[in-house]
């Protein structure tokens, strides 16, 4: 074998192998994001029509709610472009001046599922677009 034939061949081998190398290990796109997450949330919030003095209390407490809201998330990645979203909050509420009169309390809770559709760009930076949502019963 003459030697322009054998570094041609080389050339070609060493070509075809940083490609095949390249592509391997720059793994981009969807099937970055694959798996189930979760997520939690807690919050609450006291809400004063009248307004609030300057010890940050109600002006009138007997017209002031106070609600706290619970949530949880459930995200399963198909790796291949698709999320499906299960969501559950629930919701107490109460007058601000009764929070143990139960004739004043009031309680809540939704379950949802959405199908939606992500993206995940060179920069591994994740994009998700809402597509359906409907309750759960």
């Amino acid at each position: 074998m003459n030697l322009r034939l054998t570094m041609g061949l080389g050339a070609v081998a060493l070509s075809l192998g940083l490609f095949v190398a390249s592509s391997a290990d720059a793994v981009t796109g969807d099937a970055l994001l694959f798996g189930e997450y979760s997520a939690t949330s807690t919050g609450s919030c006291l809400t004063a029509p009248s307004g609030f003095n300057d010890k940050l209390q109600p002006n009138m407490p007997e017209v002031s709610t106070v609600a706290t809201d619970t949530g949880e998330e459930v995200w399963i990645f198909d790796g291949a472009g698709s999320v499906a979203v299960t969501s559950t909050s629930i919701r107490t509420s109460g007058v601000a001046s009764s929070p143990s009169n139960p004739n004043t309390a009031s309680a809540s809770g939704t379950r949802t599922w959405s199908t939606r559709k992500y993206i995940v760009s060179r920069e591994h930076v994740v994009t998700v677009i809402a597509t359906n949502q409907r309750p759960l019963i």
